[in-house]
């Protein structure tokens, strides 16, 4: 399983139709596609980003059909990133020789 991050944007119009029942679905397709999620977020402020889904995914393949996926169900739009964490970049540098 891999970390990553979505970052998501709602339309307008989407955005009538925010409701826990919406998160609960969010929740169920994650789980249909292999996921786990870690944290759910709402961003408040002057960012285009309105939710930040912090999840797993067995792969990068995965990660692409739910986040079409939730743009075709739910109309939010996803920026995704890969992550790891700083123990796991702290190894790969390491053993890459880049840590001097």
């Amino acid at each position: 399983m891999s970390t990553f991050y979505m970052f998501g944007t709602y339309s307008a119009e989407m955005f009538r139709d925010v409701s826990a029942g919406r998160t609960k679905e969010i929740e169920a397709m994650v789980k249909e596609y292999g996921g786990k999620i870690i944290q759910i977020h709402v961003l408040i402020g002057k960012s285009k980003d309105d939710l930040v889904l912090v999840v797993d995914f067995p792969d990068t393949e995965t990660t692409v059909r739910f986040s079409v996926a939730m743009t075709n169900k739910l109309g939010i739009l996803f920026v995704t990133h890969l992550t790891v964490t700083i123990e796991k970049f702290d190894k790969i540098t390491d053993e890459a020789g880049l840590v001097r």
